[in-house]
């Protein structure tokens, strides 16, 4: 779990000094929101998940998000944007060499789609953000798409000094697993049985930082 989060955190690094130094040539720190723009966040968050029952359960989380789309004034900007809230546990215990082995698996359940900001007034800070859009559960252990369905989300932020801001954003999406497994039949033939359970429910809870380069 440390490894993985280590190289996601380098991982941002390294995404967030390409994106400083793209934003200096275009000349993107002079305060105002304009044009286009690029955008990277990244925080702390927890998912509740449930699949209608009166099952459920929650899980730490740890947040990415990114934005490419345009600022039509001070006030409104519009963007494609991917979320994402990644998440390791340990799933499964197996047998090998001698010894039980734990398997990890990590996920990426995300949306994406359409969204924006807008904010209150051209000289306030705060604003209003959301976006709609296809979601997905993603294995990264095998970059597999795990489950489908839709995401939207809802939030507050606040703009600290020019192009880095705050916001707390409650993401809904509602995914349906579609998988299988491979058995070997009477014949002893291997066969693949495909299958789909009952959707899901995940609600999340973040906080974040936000870099804006205009």
């Amino acid at each position: 779990m440390k490894m993985i989060f280590s190289r996601i955190t380098s991982f941002m690094i390294i995404v967030c000094f390409l994106v400083l130094c793209l934003s200096r040539n275009i000349q993107a720190f002079d305060g105002k929101r304009k044009g286009f723009f690029l955008g990277v966040g990244t925080g702390p968050g927890i998912s509740v998940v449930s699949d209608g029952s009166s099952y459920f359960y929650a899980k730490p989380v740890f947040t990415l998000n990114y934005k490419i789309g345009y600022a039509f004034s001070e006030r409104l900007l519009i963007y494609l944007t991917i979320r994402s809230a990644l998440d390791g546990s340990y799933s499964y215990n197996y047998y090998n060499e001698g010894k039980f082995r734990r398997n990890l698996d990590f996920h990426s359940d995300g949306t994406y789609g359409l969204g924006f900001m807008l904010f209150s007034n051209q000289d306030n800070n705060l604003y209003l953000s959301g976006c709609f859009g296809w979601g997905a559960t993603i294995d990264l252990d095998y970059f597999l798409v795990d489950s489908t369905g839709f995401g939207l989300s809802g939030g507050v932020g606040y703009e600290i000094f020019p192009n880095l801001a705050v916001n707390l954003t409650l993401d809904y999406r509602r995914l349906t697993y579609v998988g299988g497994y491979y058995y070997e039949d009477a014949t002893f033939r291997n066969s693949y049985l495909v299958f789909e359970d009952l959707p899901e429910d995940l609600v999340t809870l973040s906080l974040a930082f936000s870099f804006l380069f205009y």
